[in-house]
């Protein structure tokens, strides 16, 4: 009788898929980009493409957390996080008009940071080390921090400007 092969854990060093997760962000800003040929914008047609953005970093988070060393509850609260700020972009935003030239270019930034976190091998030690007590709490908080520039983004922008004429 042979013995059978070890199983991996998680903390082992498995590599993330950035093969399908690449073609998961490829595929996401082209229907976000198809979607949002038409005209005139609506709410209804900004919730559906912020929908289907969270749904890509909901995917995303799915895709990479299976072979990550961080905590999987990390994982989904930071895509529960930027998903939620997507979706809340568009009452944020002036108009649908407005949501679909400042915050859906910007979208596909949530899902791409996922997979970037998943790629990137992690720390043996140190805070943002797996085995830290704060790691899936520093991933969230770099969420939420992200989640605000990109939804934002045109805001700081308008800040910059006016500091600059001012000056």
């Amino acid at each position: 009788m042979q013995p059978s092969a070890p199983s991996e854990s998680r903390d082992s060093a498995r590599t993330v898929p950035w093969g399908p997760g690449t073609a998961l962000v490829v595929g996401l800003v082209f229907a976000m980009a198809l979607l949002g040929r038409s005209r005139p914008m609506t709410l209804s047609l900004a919730m559906a493409m912020a929908g289907l953005g969270a749904a890509g970093t909901f995917l995303m988070a799915w895709l990479v957390s299976r072979r990550s060393a961080y905590p999987r509850w990390a994982w989904y609260a930071t895509a529960g996080v930027m998903s939620a700020a997507l979706i809340l972009s568009v009452f944020v935003a002036p108009d649908p008009e407005a949501w679909k030239g400042d915050v859906r270019p910007t979208a596909w930034m949530l899902p791409w940071f996922l997979l970037i976190m998943g790629l990137t091998p992690p720390r043996r030690s140190g805070i943002c080390a797996p085995s830290g007590r704060r790691s899936g709490w520093i991933m969230v908080g770099t969420g939420v921090a992200l989640s605000m520039i990109l939804i934002r983004a045109n805001l700081i922008a308008d800040w910059i400007q006016a500091i600059w004429r001012a000056a």
